[in-house]
């Protein structure tokens, strides 16, 4: 893609992402050179001013972020801090019920809380009164409950001034407006308390992508709307927002193209939901709604209007929805209109700027590390509310597309350079930059290195999806870090990521791993643990699912680590239960379970396990029945038990 880049977007990307933003508020070839005689005066000020959080942010500033310490909101009693990623958001939504739930009861008997232990008191704590100062139907009584945002009790005012047929003033009307179209005639939703908006996209509350619900095209916003004698600029410009941020997009056009008619004037944010509608009205070809980009733009230059970050935020968005491969050089062209408009890119603007270039799995372009370059020289700063997207979306093309692990360290050091951590909007966010980040990783990076970012993230930052587990333990296995899976194996079971495959993936490469007495102990500790809580669950109606392969790794791993006791044990629980588990075991582990048992001497169990061979059919089983006869002493009846499964020979 790089090669196939026209001069005209080379320029424009060197230009306009490295180099053309950089702030020069005074231009070294412009300042006059000092002499003797024209030296600054130097005032020493008698106080510095400083804002209440200055102590604080200056104490801040003397530590780094601790990366073995949970997230504040998790810190608790050391025994109830939460590592699996269900257990964070239970923890944090109980949390969160608790503080609903004292509201509740502060709301509900108010006479109970009239002193406040706080001074100055705290107005968000006292409790909430919908007693109002004028209980009488007046005009004064519409504008309280319109400073108060109560949208249902203003509706019943209105209604009852007009049944009355009394005059609101011009400027009730339109507060009135403002208030329906921000809310969509209906009451405000409950703010989400903080632990609440971490966790929101799993509580299915306040989407990213904006409202959910539908302009209500017969609510009391039309309807206030048409009562008004003079349609005022601000009115239409109210119902043009209301309408695009509620999904009303044609309608919003429709107000628009009568404003421009009726030459009234426009403002940024009128033309901001313009914009943002269109995206969704056009259905025409990618040139014609680039032509109708310009022209709204163009307009706003001819009106005198200046653009900002959001309007170039809605600009990308219509580029976003275009056709991806003719795309690229109208992005730039737009970075160099925001240039000269003095305007910076935010992370949302880089974002989209990202899914525009790498508009496939196997587009290559230096764009991904042309900005990181421009991030760690400017900075980062959160600027707009999609700005939390930006980490999460540049690993993933890094992941996707670019697979170059060294820019996925290099944006992950950008990540935890001082507080640029806080850019993300929530944990879901969070989890999926880390998905991609270690999958990256494990693409082509030593093991040795995957596992140091896995200690200093795992699992007090970040609890690890099944997926990324399985693509550590794959780059383990081909790497040959076989002595990194008793840490793996401590956090599957600490953070309850017991899924069947990927236990038997991890115990298989224990079962692969070279014989060593260290590991084979500790691998040998795994297994005994494992059909422990098999059994134990059982018992309590909680069940582990395991495979028959599964339990013959078991056997294996506790036959290896010289536990044959445990590992007969072990094919015990599976020759009593062998109809919970799915599958066979493998042939491998009767071959060395029959080691064990000439080891020890034991013909009873050595027969026993020829005769499970046989009983499933494996094709050695002659093999395992000529050296149990030939290593250990059996009786005539054990012999006469098995010695039909040698083959007969011809004389």
């Amino acid at each position: 893609m790089a090669a196939s880049m026209c001069s005209c977007t080379r320029r424009v990307l060197a230009t306009s992402v490295r180099s053309c933003y950089r702030t020069c508020s005074v231009s070294t070839q412009s300042a006059p050179k000092e002499t003797s005689e024209s030296k600054p005066d130097i005032v020493i000020p008698k106080k510095k001013k400083r804002d209440s959080l200055s102590i604080l942010q200056a104490l801040a500033s003397t530590v780094g972020k601790d990366e073995t310490a949970p997230k504040y909101m998790f810190m608790d009693d050391p025994f109830l801090i939460p590592y699996s990623y269900s257990a964070k958001r239970n923890f944090a939504l109980s949390k969160a019920s608790g503080r609903k739930a004292a509201r509740f009861i502060v709301d509900k008997y108010p006479a109970y809380f009239r002193e406040s232990p706080a001074d100055p008191p705290i107005e968000a704590l006292k409790p909430k009164s919908n007693r109002y100062r004028y209980r009488y139907v007046n005009e004064l009584a519409l504008n309280e409950r319109i400073e108060k945002r109560r949208v249902t009790d203003a509706i019943e005012v209105y209604k009852s001034l007009k049944n009355e047929g009394t005059k609101i003033s011009a400027d009730t009307h339109q507060r009135l407006l403002d208030l329906l179209c921000v809310y969509n005639s209906d009451d405000p939703p409950d703010q989400l308390l903080p632990e609440e908006f971490e966790f929101r996209q799993d509580i299915g509350k306040d989407s990213p992508r904006g409202p959910s619900k539908s302009w209500n095209k017969n609510g009391m916003a039309q309807l206030v709307f048409d009562d008004m004698e003079v349609k005022t600029p601000e009115a239409y410009k109210s119902m043009i927002r209301g309408l695009s941020k509620y999904r009303g997009h044609d309608r919003a056009i429709e107000y628009y193209e009568e404003m421009v008619a009726a030459d009234m004037p426009l403002d940024t944010p009128t033309y901001n939901a313009v914009i943002y509608s269109s995206v969704f009205t056009d259905n025409s070809s990618s040139e014609i709604r680039w032509q109708h980009l310009l022209c709204l733009l163009g307009e706003m230059s001819l009106r005198g209007i200046r653009p900002d970050l959001e309007t170039f935020n809605q600009a990308f968005l219509c580029l976003m929805r275009m056709k991806k491969n003719t795309n690229q050089e109208r992005a730039f062209h737009m970075l160099s209109e925001m240039r000269k408009c003095g305007i910076e890119p935010s992370l949302s603007i880089w974002s989209k700027l990202l899914s525009i270039v790498y508009f496939e799995d196997a587009v290559q372009s230096p764009l991904l590390g042309t900005i990181i370059d421009y991030l760690e020289e400017n900075g980062v700063s959160w600027r707009h509310p999609e700005d939390g997207e930006f980490f999460k979306s540049a690993m993933a093309k890094c992941f996707i597309c670019q697979k170059d692990p060294e820019l996925a360290k290099r944006l992950h050091k950008l990540f935890n350079t001082g507080r640029n951590f806080t850019v993300m909007s929530d944990l879901h966010t969070e989890s999926l930059y880390y998905n991609f980040f270690f999958r990256t990783l494990c693409l082509m990076d030593n093991i040795d290195t995957v596992m140091d970012y896995y200690t200093s993230i795992v699992p007090s930052q970040w609890t690890p999806h099944f997926a990324v587990i399985q693509e550590i333990m794959k780059a383990i296995d081909l790497q040959k870090g076989f002595q990194h899976l008793p840490q793996i194996w401590a956090d599957v079971v600490r953070l309850d990521i017991s899924r069947p495959h990927v236990l038997n993936l991890m115990l298989s490469l224990m079962v692969k791993s070279p014989i060593e007495p260290e590991l084979s102990g500790k691998f040998a500790d795994c297994a005994q643990f494992l059909i422990q809580q098999w059994k134990d669950k059982i018992t309590d109606r909680r069940p582990l699912v395991l495979t028959a392969e599964i339990i013959g790794h078991i056997i294996t791993l506790l036959q290896k680590g010289g536990r044959f006791t445990e590992a007969w044990s072990a094919f015990e629980t599976y020759n009593f239960n062998s109809r919970d588990f799915s599958g066979l075991p493998g042939e491998e582990t009767f071959h060395l379970l029959l080691d064990g048992c000439i080891q020890e001497g034991d013909s009873e169990k050595a027969v026993s396990v020829v005769l499970m061979m046989d009983e499933m059919m494996m094709p050695r089983v002659n093999e395992a029945t000529k050296k149990t006869m030939e290593t250990l002493s059996l009786s005539g009846q054990q012999r006469s038990q098995i010695e039909h499964l040698l083959p007969q020979t011809t004389l």
